[in-house]
C-alpha cells in the first residue's frame, strides 16, 4: 500500500517515471503476498498513469492486456481493463468501439458478487458513466442519460461522491437535471 500510495504522490508531482516504478513495486509485493486487490490496483493505475501520458500507446496496450488478463479468468482485473481500453478507444475517437468494449465492461462487472466488495457500487458507476460519455460524444443523448441516470441508481451511489458527481455533471451535459 505505500508504494501505491507513494505512486499517486508522484504522479501529483509531476514524476510519472518514479510514479510507474511504485506502482510496478506495488504489483510485484501484491504477487508476492497473494493479494489479488492489490495487484489489481497496481496494474489498473500504471495502465492509467499510460493512458494519461499517451492515449495512442496506450490503445494498444490496453488490447493487448486484456487479451492476456482474460486467458487467467481474473474477471475482475479484466473489467477494470476493458473500462479503460473503452476509455483509450473514446479519447482515440474511435465511439462505436468504445461503446462495444464499455458494454462488454459493464456486463462482466454484473457477474461480480457485490457481497464483501467495498468497491462494487463505485466501480458500477464509473462504469457506467464512462459509456455515457461515449455515447454523449457520439450523439446518442438518450442511451447517455439512461447511463447517468443507472449510475445516480446505485445502491451505493450516495457513498460514492466522486462518482455521483460524475453522474449528475453527465446528465447536465445532456441537457437533463437529476431530478
Amino acid at each position: 500500500m505505500a508504494s501505491f500510495g507513494l505512486g499517486f504522490v508522484r504522479h501529483g508531482q509531476g514524476r510519472n517515471e518514479e510514479a510507474l516504478a511504485c506502482f510496478r513495486a506495488a504489483h510485484v509485493r501484491g504477487r508476492a503476498i497473494g493479494r489479488p486487490r492489490a495487484i489489481s490496483r497496481a496494474l489498473t493505475s500504471s495502465l492509467d498513469l499510460h493512458l494519461y501520458l499517451d492515449p495512442p500507446k496506450a490503445r494498444v496496450m490496453f488490447g493487448r492486456v486484456a487479451d492476456l488478463i482474460q486467458q487467467t479468468g481474473d474477471v475482475l482485473l479484466h473489467t477494470l481493463t476493458l473500462a479503460r481500453l473503452g476509455t483509450a478507444e473514446h479519447s482515440a475517437g474511435n465511439l462505436d468501439a468504445a461503446a462495444a468494449v464499455l458494454r462488454r465492461a459493464l456486463t462482466q462487472h454484473r457477474t461480480l458478487a457485490p457481497l464483501g466488495d467495498p468497491d462494487h457500487d463505485r466501480r458500477e458507476m464509473d462504469i457506467r458513466c464512462r459509456p455515457g460519455r461515449t455515447y454523449r460524444a457520439a450523439g446518442r443523448v438518450a442511451e447517455a442519460r439512461d447511463q447517468f441516470r443507472a449510475a445516480l441508481a446505485v445502491p451505493g451511489a450516495g457513498r460514492c461522491p466522486k462518482g455521483h458527481a460524475q453522474a449528475v455533471e453527465g446528465l447536465a451535459a445532456s441537457g437533463t437535471s437529476t431530478c
